[in-house]
C-alpha cells in the first residue's frame, strides 16, 4: 500500500509495508493514541439522572494504519470521535 503525504508544498510517496523501518512518511512508528476505560456522561442539570452515554472503552489508532468506527445510528461514534478530540 501506499499513501500520498503532504509536506509543506512538496508531495512524496511512501511504502506503508516498510515495516523494519523506524519512521515512515515522516511519522514515527512509536507515536499512537491510546484510550482506557473511556466514559462519557451527560449530566443531568437537575432534571433526572445522569445518562451515560460511553461506558469502559479501550482502543488505539496508530498513524498511517485505516480505522472504521462502525455501528448503528446513535451507537456513539460521534460521541466517541468528540471525546477523543477533547470536544
Amino acid at each position: 500500500m501506499e499513501i500520498e503525504a503532504a509536506s509543506g508544498s512538496n508531495n512524496k510517496r511512501c511504502n506503508m509495508d516498510e515495516s523494519e523501518d523506524e519512521t515512515y512518511c515522516g511519522m514515527d512508528r512509536g507515536s499512537f493514541l491510546a484510550w482506557e476505560d473511556l466514559r462519557v456522561m451527560l449530566p443531568n442539570f437537575g432534571k433526572g439522572p445522569t445518562k451515560r452515554l460511553l461506558n469502559g472503552l479501550n482502543g488505539f489508532a496508530e498513524p498511517g494504519r485505516i480505522m472504521a468506527i462502525m455501528g448503528p445510528s446513535g451507537s456513539g461514534k460521534s460521541t466517541l470521535l468528540d471525546s477523543l478530540a477533547g470536544s
